[in-house]
């Protein structure tokens, strides 16, 4: 990220959109220089149950401090990348949250439909209706002999 802490994503894998979002680390990391002192933060992450609103966030940031009362910090969509989104510009050091197939792609993904064209579906119909003619004549045939 750069000096205020700020990145940018593409998201087009996620939801089609090309534009470039504006992704901004938790202020209370910010003044951190380097990943050795970022990973020696005793924090903790709370994060909302998965759901499929991919523009909506909402959980917490907690620094535990021993001498002081716990800096806490509200987390929002700002300082969410999401499952298939690609940093487009800077570096970025993050949390995963591993929620198991319930991730809002997953769960926003639909079943692909099936294009049948007239054409096809026009040959079926004939297909069944000679296939019906066929089964009637030999019935009658049979019956005959």
């Amino acid at each position: 990220t750069d000096k205020g802490g700020a990145s940018f994503v593409r998201t087009d894998m996620l939801d089609g959109e090309t534009d470039w979002k504006l992704r901004r680390a938790v202020s209370l990391t910010q003044k951190v220089t380097s990943t050795q002192e970022l990973t020696s933060i005793r924090a903790s992450v709370s994060v909302e149950a998965p759901r499929k609103a991919i523009y909506d966030f909402a959980g917490r940031f907690v620094v535990h401090e021993e001498a002081e009362e716990n800096a806490v910090e509200s987390l929002s969509l700002e300082n969410v990348l999401w499952t298939n989104s690609v940093v487009a510009s800077g570096t970025v050091t993050g949390i995963v949250i591993y929620t198991g197939c319930e991730t809002r792609a997953s769960m926003n993904a639909s079943n692909p439909h099936s294009k049948v064209g007239r054409l096809d579906l026009e040959i079926n119909r004939i297909s069944k209706m000679l296939a019906a003619m066929l089964l009637l004549l030999s019935g009658v045939l049979i019956t005959l002999k």
